[in-house]
């Protein structure tokens, strides 16, 4: 049996080295598109949850009369009425904030995120929204506050989802 020179054991050591980095490399490149493929559907997810977050607005049978009127006429609700609105509207905020995120991760394309910012701007954008959102903003940070703010005040010609339920139900 042949001894191998130092030389030849660094020359094998060196090959097999050279493999290891380059399967390293493979699996690297195989878990960088899995992950940007989880990042993209986390994106879209988000921006599901957002729009099932507004349909709810509207759609749940439970909550529908307090947001319609809310809409309308915020200071009209009873304390409760205004406790469970303001819970609705932040939960639509915070879905909204998570799309938001995406986007500016470059996840989500821009016309995603204007229809995120359109639909936005037409709940903000209604009389009782604007009162809400008086009242409210100061629990948001500043940053926040102030993409609301400036979505409010790009959007200031938007018809608001107010005005396609002017026959909303009033309650008592």
């Amino acid at each position: 049996m042949k001894r191998l020179s130092l030389s030849e054991i660094t020359g094998i050591a060196e090959i097999i080295g050279s493999i290891a980095i380059v399967v390293s490399l493979i699996f690297v490149g195989l878990q960088v598109r899995q992950n940007t493929s989880q990042i993209a559907a986390n994106s879209v997810g988000t921006g599901l949850s957002f729009f099932e977050a507004t349909n709810n607005l509207t759609t749940n049978p439970e909550t529908v009369d307090v947001v319609l009127n809310g809409l309308n006429d915020f200071d009209g609700l009873s304390t409760s009425e205004k406790a469970e609105f303001d819970g609705l509207m932040f939960n639509v905020m915070t879905k909204f904030f998570m799309a938001r995120q995406f986007y500016l991760q470059g996840t989500v394309t821009e016309a995603d995120y204007a229809s995120y910012e359109d639909t936005l701007a037409r709940i903000v954008r209604s009389p009782g929204a604007m009162t809400w959102w008086a009242h409210a903003k100061h629990v948001m940070a500043p940053d926040g506050r102030a993409v609301i703010d400036d979505i409010i005040r790009r959007y200031a010609d938007i018809e608001p989802t107010s005005s396609f339920y002017k026959f909303a139900p009033q309650t008592q």
